[in-house]
């Protein structure tokens, strides 16, 4: 199954990157999305589905590179989902 890389997107933090960090780790874990890493980098993989990534923190911006399996979602919908986790935070 091939692979295809989305559009990265950053967002700007309202608050801490580590206690931002921290809450979506919560929040994405409900969604069986596992987030590894600390306020500078780190990692996202679903458990079951063809969704992974990178992010990246400098100052308050949050950038991430998503990578979705072509048979499981658009990359639109994998990002946008991604980021309603950090809205408002």
């Amino acid at each position: 199954m091939g692979w295809e890389k989305c559009k990265a997107i950053t967002i700007t933090l309202k608050g801490e990157p580590k206690a931002v960090l921290d809450l979506v780790k919560k929040e994405a874990a409900k969604n069986d999305v596992i987030i590894t890493g600390d306020e500078k980098k780190g990692e996202m993989k679903h458990k079951s589905k063809d969704v992974k990534g990178t992010y990246s923190v400098a100052g308050k911006k949050l950038t991430i590179k998503m990578e979705e399996g072509i048979w499981y979602a658009s990359c639109d919908q994998v990002n946008a989902e991604v980021q309603k986790w950090f809205k408002g935070k």
